[in-house]
């Protein structure tokens, strides 16, 4: 059984005071997965959730990046108050392919060089039995 509060906390926060699915961001189909607001001793944190039903390739950094630029303040100016030191991307996908892993790990930290935002946070998760899901964050350094 999965506990979704405690679960979720892990990527989508715990102060949250606004919760978005499927956000339209720009022109055509782009939609952030979750966006959420969070707000932690007066400081706001804008969350990025891109959420993946197969191992992550590295071109997922594009979307990121296209999200991230399209809510900061020194872009996109679509979220007030979102700068790089607030918002915070964060992937969530099953276990990563070791074909591309490598590839992945440059894609992030080149993204995380830029210093859009803050650093990109990985989760991993794995069902088991069909019944329990169970999330681990990925240290990519």
């Amino acid at each position: 059984m999965l506990d979704l509060k405690k679960s979720s906390n892990l990527f989508v926060g715990s102060n949250v005071i606004w919760f978005g699915n499927e956000v339209a961001c720009g022109v055509g189909m782009q939609k952030i997965d979750i966006l959420t607001l969070n707000q932690n001793a007066g400081r706001r944190e804008y969350r990025i959730i891109e959420l993946k039903d197969e191992p992550i390739q590295p071109d997922v950094v594009d979307q990121i990046e296209y999200y991230v630029n399209w809510a900061s303040q020194n872009s996109g100016r679509h979220l007030e108050g979102a700068s790089r030191w607030n918002i915070q991307p964060i992937i969530v996908g099953p276990p990563h392919d070791s074909r591309t892993w490598r590839e992945t790990i440059e894609a992030f930290k080149n993204y995380n060089q830029k210093k859009l935002s803050l650093p990109i946070r990985y989760f991993e998760f794995e069902i088991y039995c069909g019944r329990s899901i169970v999330f681990n964050e990925v240290n990519y350094d």
